[in-house]
């Protein structure tokens, strides 16, 4: 595929450069300005693993590479070495841009500052030192994709092709070449050799950000491309800061080092006023909106807390909702029957059979099965104290895939990325059709059977008939029953 001007400049589901902006400014001033009072419950930094655990692992890393190469010494060779090592143990896209920069920054001390021994020296035992570091984390990798189903490295996001990284990049590649000549005008022209340097370096973080935005077509496949704007985008203000500081100083007669100092402070100012406001007002007021998307029912508690403090050894929990294994496995100590998508490394067939085996224990409709895979099941509260309805009903498909039908080019996945098609679900309908309708709980393994909101959404199985369980809690909307096998244990 060979995007026009239309895709390569606008996303998918784009109306127009003005709609564009309109959503920039509308994001922009929501984001800035603290006499907005909407309430912005997911702030960038909000989860604890990414990015808070990682960014400042990346700002380390690239603080090392600037200070080594502006001073290179063995105190920021072993830095770098350290920093971008554990970058491999942190997340995927960051240690390979700063990999990439390490690279690319090596072979141009090699090819033009090859005189400089000392340098190229400290260089060569900072690559070595790196090696070292990160080879645990390629052994392990190894290990892994011998033994796990490769259906897995789909769900996590996967786009495949030797396409060039033309889609909805038009903005990005521009804005690269606006920084690239405004470095040249602001520090490299008349700079002295430490300016002209470290030009060198932006320009060789820029260049990275192509190469990445590029690299399916070397490798024939990237893993979750949307997630290089993220990575890109702490260089790109980094750059754009060193820029406005060198024009400061190249042009005082325009721009008047304290004025812009304290324009600067008023703006920081106003962002960390926003975000304390935002916080204040969530925590004293929050949104009925936020209330309902972020609490649970005691009734839900209640059942989380019994499990905990009752069951031992990790029992397996058998439910037909994907949303309830997702809770059981990260608010208590069972271990779901029904595996999630992007935590199990079971192929994408196994989690699939469980799925339908799962829902025809609870005994759900071949017509809710197409419902939930197309998305289109509709919602209501079955019982006393719900929430999260819509994603149980809605989501029950990207927990089981994740990305798995996004196995495309990378053009195609930028654009407007692929879902599960009719033809598909049509196949999953006729294979749940010929399971056994007998089938029992009696010959499954699994310890436990959790019935609550989420499952009535489903179905209204009659469990308590069922010979092979037996009810050990009960409240006004959880029901969890032990399996016991025929002779009753």
């Amino acid at each position: 595929m060979v995007p026009n001007l239309k895709q390569i400049f606008s996303d998918f589901d784009s109306s127009g450069i003005y709609s564009s902006f309109r959503e920039f400014q509308g994001y922009f001033v929501k984001q800035f300005w603290p006499l907005v009072n909407t309430q912005i419950e997911k702030l960038y930094l909000a989860r604890f693993d990414y990015p808070l655990l990682v960014v400042p692992v990346y700002l380390w890393c690239i603080l090392s590479l600037i200070c080594f190469w502006g001073k290179p010494s063995w105190r920021w060779a072993v830095s770098l070495s350290v920093s971008a090592g554990l970058l491999f143990y942190s997340y995927f896209h960051f240690w390979v841009f700063c990999v990439l920069a390490i690279i690319l920054s090596f072979l141009y001390t090699l090819i033009f500052l090859r005189s400089d021994r000392s340098m190229v020296k400290k260089y060569v035992v900072s690559v070595l030192i790196l090696i070292v570091i990160a080879s645990p984390y390629f052994i392990n990798f190894l290990s892994f994709s011998k033994v796990v189903d490769s259906s897995y490295f789909q769900r996590l996001g996967i786009a495949a092709g030797r396409s060039l990284g033309l889609a909805t990049l038009g903005y990005d590649y521009s804005f690269y070449i606006i920084l690239s000549i405004l470095i040249y005008l602001f520090i490299w022209k008349d700079g002295t050799k430490d300016k002209k340097n470290y030009a060198v370096l932006l320009w060789i973080f820029l260049i990275s950000m192509v190469i990445l935005w590029n690299v399916q077509v070397i490798t024939g496949f990237v893993p979750a491309p949307n997630n290089w704007k993220r990575t890109f985008s702490p260089i790109l203000y980094l750059i754009i800061f060193s820029l406005l500081h060198q024009a400061v100083i190249k042009k005082e007669s325009i721009f008047k080092p304290r004025k812009v100092a304290l324009v600067l402070f008023l703006l920081t100012s106003l962002v960390l006023v926003k975000k304390a406001v935002n916080i204040i007002d969530i925590f004293y007021y929050p949104e009925d909106r936020i209330i309902k998307n972020y609490s649970f029912s005691n009734n839900i508690l209640s059942s989380w807390n019994w499990i905990n403090n009752n069951l031992k050894d990790e029992p397996k929990i058998v439910s037909d909702s994907f949303l309830t294994s997702y809770y059981l496995s990260a608010y208590t100590s069972s271990r779901p029957f029904l595996p999630i998508g992007n935590a199990t490394t079971q192929s994408t067939r196994a989690i699939e059979e469980r799925y339908l085996l799962t829902n025809k224990l609870f005994n759900v409709s071949a017509n809710t099965i197409v419902s939930q895979l197309t998305g289109d099941m509709l919602y209501e509260c079955p019982s006393v104290g719900c929430s999260d309805l819509e994603v149980n009903a809605k989501k029950n498909k990207w927990f089981m895939y994740f990305h798995f039908f996004r196995n495309i080019p990378f053009n195609d996945y930028i654009l407007n990325p692929t879902e599960i098609t009719p033809e598909y679900i049509k196949n999953m309908a006729y294979r749940y059709s010929f399971l056994k309708e007998n089938v029992s709980f009696s010959n499954i393994d699994a310890d436990y059977v959790y019935f609550g909101p989420w499952e009535k959404q489903f179905s209204s199985p009659d469990f308590a008939h069922n010979k092979f369980l037996i009810p050990v809690f009960i409240n006004e909307s959880v029901k969890i029953y032990k399996k016991i096998d025929n002779n009753g244990k």
